[in-house]
């Protein structure tokens, strides 16, 4: 927010105004850049103590390699520190550490990783496209330029293999490759924890929106470079995506798990309805030109942000991974796709529910069986369960089109 306001005067002195109780001392210490860059350095050295520590006590990598959980997500955000400060070597050294751990996951067994977006194999990738956003672009300093595209390819091709396998241990993009034929039900299937997952923390869904952002922003390359697999790529996703549409719910939520296709209970980013709206809207801008298709998926997305709007304002209150800001980005970013003002009013009346002394009361006192205590986050300040989350999406109705 302190570079955001930085530059742009007329905000900085609008932003000033509604807080005029700060002196100017305080008040320049605010926007004091050189002072936060100091204190994330701070920050990242003590939690790389941590991670040599987890290293000695030899923690199990399942669960170390997503951007959200683990040192990738740590060493991703110490080269946008290092770059910042200019610091060639150690940002040289926490992009060495991510790129190292892709000949992990794929020399290793597939067991050892999980698949999805919140621990796995995605939230690796997540990681790569983060790098690639930030370091691959034209104004970068050549210093610190990167080229990611191959890493991309390698681990997208990793995470198509997988959902191949977990529908059929004998097939394998190798064999699908040569022969061009899948079976009339066959969709990718992706786990966790021994379990097939549809929604956007842990299953089908949440790796979608990684996998076609990948594409995205590599299409040329990936066009150019890796025509077959490309071809297959587009058939397999596209096939799988019709088929998770077909067992989505009258009511317009998806099922959690395969375990749970008639059980309609979740409305929410992790195992519901609002996780399904990114790959859904990513699905329809790639392949606009199948009309068919396009239209399939646009009626699946309507229905899936009726349901958000109808079931979404759960007692379990805010934050983004299983509570109102999650479902009220949903309809955001519908708003963003469809350029219909009503999602932008409903995704407000999401937001404006913390205004609601009813509301407000019946989820501070709903007891959750995953809470300590009734009503709190067990991590209150943190991004996907906590206050960080509510203010970006609060943010992002005030700068809708920055929404992703």
């Amino acid at each position: 927010m302190c570079c955001f306001l930085n530059e742009n005067e007329d905000r900085k002195t609008q932003f000033k105004n509604h807080f005029k109780s700060l002196n100017d001392v305080s008040f320049s210490e605010l926007f004091d850049e050189k002072k936060y860059l100091k204190d994330a350095e701070e920050c990242f050295n003590a939690i790389q103590e941590l991670i040599e520590e987890e290293k000695a006590q030899k923690v199990k990598p399942k669960l170390r390699i997503s951007y959200y959980f683990g040192s990738v997500g740590v060493y991703t955000l110490g080269a946008s520190l290092f770059y910042e400060l200019k610091d060639k070597k150690n940002f040289a050294s926490c992009v060495e550490r991510i790129l190292e751990i892709k000949g992990s996951i794929i020399k290793s067994p597939r067991a050892n990783y999980y698949d999805e977006l919140l621990y796995g194999v995605s939230g690796y990738l997540y990681c790569l496209l983060t790098l690639q956003k930030n370091f691959q672009l034209e104004n970068v300093n050549l210093e610190f330029k990167i080229n990611l595209e191959n890493y991309i390819f390698e681990m997208m091709e990793e995470i198509i293999e997988r959902g191949i396998v977990n529908y059929n241990k004998d097939l394998t993009l190798e064999i699908l490759m040569k022969n061009k034929k899948m079976p009339e039900d066959f969709h990718l299937i992706y786990t966790f924890h021994d379990k097939a997952y549809i929604g956007g923390a842990h299953g089908f869904f949440g790796v979608m929106n990684i996998l076609y952002s990948a594409y995205s922003l590599n299409k040329n390359y990936l066009d150019s470079f890796h025509k077959d697999f490309i071809n297959l790529f587009h058939q397999l996703t596209s096939q799988s995506m019709i088929y998770y549409i077909n067992i989505q719910m009258d009511s317009g939520n998806f099922p959690s798990s395969f375990s749970r296709l008639k059980k309609d209970e979740l409305v929410q980013f992790c195992h519901g309805s609002s996780g399904a709206i990114s790959p859904l809207i990513l699905a329809s801008n790639l392949y606009s030109n199948d009309k068919k298709f396009d239209e399939i998926v646009k009626k699946s997305l309507v229905k899936a942000c009726e349901n958000i709007w109808q079931y979404g304002l759960l007692k379990k209150g805010y934050g983004l991974c299983h509570g109102i800001s999650g479902n009220g980005y949903g309809m955001l970013n519908y708003y963003n796709f469809s350029k219909d003002v009503k999602w932008l009013y409903r995704s407000l009346i999401f937001a404006l529910g913390k205004n609601n002394k009813q509301l407000m009361k019946v989820i501070e006192n709903y007891e959750f069986e995953d809470r300590y205590v009734p009503g709190k986050s067990d991590n209150p300040f943190s991004l996907m369960m906590g206050l960080s989350g509510d203010i970006m999406f609060i943010l992002h109705l005030f700068f809708p089109e920055q929404a992703k």
